[in-house]
């Protein structure tokens, strides 16, 4: 065999010997694929809607595997890829333990997008696709349905541009809208006509007028002789192509200077009050009125005319007037004219019409002031009835009022005659009881109640006992003193004053709060309220009625000197002040309860005979002082009486006091 032959023969061998393993590779690829399709069985893809499921492609993104004819085979998990033109792709993990399971797939479209531009890029561009607005803008990017669409580019200064656009799914179409400017139309008139009409700086003809413009704004200037400059901005938009203007030109301002003598009155022009008469702005060549008017001067009414540029002054003078006054009053009293001293009533005077205070006035009497304005054309009159200050005090004054201590202090104005004291041969009398004739005099309030723990505990704390019974066990200057304190409190002048160590009255009138003075309580106790003077608070029978006072009843056997038989007051120590009913006078506890300090200094010094003492307070100075009145430990038939007196030289558990004070005081304290 030739060399040859030997190396064909060779080749030959190779050739089989290829052939034989390519064949057995397929073989076992065959086989493999074989097992794998038995092994997998594969997982069907379901891709909805059905416009997507007709182009559906379906891939493997991630994992070992492959996709044949709608279904996906792998050995472990994989990630699917489905695809479809007009759709967004979706990506599905797919886990290897759905092996035969269906997997289903719902594409969603792909969004259709249209870019829009105007041209000029004006951004006050507004975008309608179907009539809706999408954007505002010199461009707009908007997304929109597939199919055929109508866009709309509206600018209010240019022609309205539309157009439509047939769009498929998922598609991206992109268009530039010309806009053409608008051309609108102006009509200018004017009242007066002949006005000279400019816009945006250059003339426009004569109005009435009617000329072409652009859209947009435009600024007018509209000018006359003779009259005021109107300027104004017109828009001309497409939705108003065309515009009107009538414009009312007013004549031309002058100002005024008003020349007005005497000065400081009031100036009217065209009914309106002016304050700077130097400079008065009115219409130019219209004629207008000015009124000045001043009190005591006559009225001046001019009619005028200004013109414009120049110089015009009003001048406008009035004449001064005068009226006749009769000023009387009783009693004759001083006569003062806004402030000066004019004479004594009875008084003529003559005045200017003006308006002017009268004040009348008389010492120890309350003032009178009015307002009078004099007239020509007759007398005017004041006539007054002057009232001492104390009338004028008691009329204003309440008949009750609370004070600082929350006491209801009640006024006496007229408090009158009583005789004070008993006569000798009245039965229970005491030697002390000195018979006296008073004349109450001066208005004066007094407490309705005793003062009570919890007010005197105001000026000084430590007082032992129920805060409504009536403080006890205290001194008369520790009354005094809280007199003064309660005055303070309320801006009164104190009634008393310090004199070596104690108290005295205060010299000088006071309307501050004091103790009763002995007059005034046996004015209250026996006369006040009643028809006739009473020797007992209740009346003139010895026998105590019901309800009369906390005197020393029947529970009070055995606790006190003595008691009042078949009486019960229902208390057998001090009770809580205004327990029983008000006597006659008002007040409450007069009898009964406590007994009370007086204002008056004891004395066992018999009155002179026969005269009458007003006010009586006692005398200065001296020691002790009077209390009145009976407690809870009475029951003799001379405690019980209204003119018993006795006194102490210190404070006692059935002992308080109550306040009073004088309506006024001052100058007027003696009247």
């Amino acid at each position: 065999m030739s060399k040859f032959n030997r190396e064909l023969a060779r080749a030959r061998a190779r050739s089989r010997r290829t052939g034989a393993a390519v064949a057995l590779a397929v073989a076992v690829v065959a086989v493999a694929a074989a097992a794998f399709f038995v092994y997998t069985r594969g997982i069907a893809v379901s891709v909805s809607p059905a416009a997507a499921a007709a182009s559906a492609v379906v891939g493997i993104a991630r994992g070992v595997g492959f996709a044949v004819g709608g279904k996906v085979y792998s050995a472990g998990d994989v990630t699917i890829t489905v695809a479809a033109p007009g759709f967004i792709t979706e990506t599905v993990d797919v886990a290897a333990g759905r092996r035969g399971n269906l997997v289903e797939v719902v594409m969603r479209e792909a969004p259709s997008m249209l870019l829009l531009a105007a041209s000029p890029a004006l951004p006050e561009t507004r975008w309608f696709v179907d009539g809706a607005l999408v954007a505002s803008g010199a461009g707009a990017t908007a997304e929109v349905k597939p199919g055929m669409r109508r866009v709309r580019a509206d600018h209010p200064h240019h022609e309205v541009a539309t157009f439509t656009v047939n769009i498929k799914r998922g598609e991206e179409v992109s268009r530039t809208v010309n806009l053409a400017r608008l051309s609108g139309r102006l009509h200018v008139t004017t009242v007066p006509p002949g006005a000279t009409v400019t816009m945006d700086g250059a003339t426009a003809g004569t109005a009435p007028l009617a000329i072409d413009v652009g859209g947009g704004s435009h600024a007018l200037t509209v000018t006359l002789a003779g009259r005021k400059t109107v300027r104004d901005t017109v828009t001309v938009t497409n939705a108003a192509p065309a515009v009107t203007r009538n414009y009312n030109l007013p004549p031309l301002d002058a100002t005024v200077r008003f020349a007005l003598s005497p000065a400081g009155g009031t100036l009217l022009v065209n009914g309106r009050r002016i304050r700077n008469t130097d400079a008065v702005t009115v219409t130019a060549g219209r004629e207008h009125t000015a009124a000045y008017a001043k009190p005591g001067h006559g009225r001046q009414v001019r009619k005028f005319t200004a013109a414009a540029g120049a110089s015009n002054v009003v001048r406008m003078t009035l004449r001064a007037e005068t009226g006749e006054v009769k000023v009387t009053s009783t009693p004759p009293a001083t006569v003062t004219v806004d402030g000066t001293v004019a004479g004594a009533t009875p008084l003529d005077l003559r005045l200017s019409t003006a308006p002017h205070t009268i004040t009348l006035s008389k010492p120890n009497y309350r003032s009178v002031t009015r307002t009078v304005t004099p007239s020509t054309g007759g007398v005017k009159r004041v006539d007054a009835v002057l009232k001492t200050e104390m009338q004028a005090r008691l009329e204003e004054s309440p008949a009750l009022y609370k004070n600082h201590a929350g006491m209801t202090m009640k006024l006496f104005a007229r408090p009158g005659a009583v005789n004070m004291g008993a006569p000798r041969h009245e039965k229970g009398r005491r030697a002390n009881e000195f018979e006296r004739a008073v004349r109450l005099a001066r208005p004066f309030y007094v407490a309705l109640h005793e003062t009570t723990v919890a007010q005197f505990g105001l000026f000084q704390s430590g007082k032992a006992g129920p805060p409504t019974a009536p403080v006890t066990n205290v001194a008369w200057a520790d009354a005094a003193a809280f007199c003064n304190w309660l005055s303070a409190r309320e801006g009164l002048q104190p009634f008393y004053a310090r004199r070596n160590g104690g108290w005295v009255k205060a010299g000088g009138g006071s309307d501050g709060y004091r103790l009763p003075s002995e007059a005034e309580w046996e004015y209250l106790a026996r006369k006040a309220g009643r028809p006739q003077q009473t020797r007992f608070t209740w009346g003139d029978q010895a026998q105590v009625p019901p309800r009369a006072g906390n005197f020393a009843d029947e529970s009070a056997k055995g606790k006190t000197a003595s008691y009042i038989p078949r009486y019960t007051d229902g208390f057998a120590g001090l009770a809580p002040v205004g327990s029983f009913p008000a006597d006659r006078a008002g007040l409450f506890d007069l009898s009964g309860n406590a007994s009370e300090w007086v204002h008056d200094v004891y004395s066992l010094t018999p009155p002179r005979g026969g005269a009458i003492e007003v006010d009586p307070m006692g005398a200065a100075h001296g020691g002790a002082h009077v209390f009145k009145g009976s407690n809870w430990r009475s029951a003799s038939l001379t405690e019980l009486r209204a003119s018993f007196r006795e006194t102490s030289a210190g404070g006692r558990d059935d002992l308080g006091f109550r306040v009073a004070r004088y309506l006024y005081g001052g100058n007027h304290a003696a009247q």
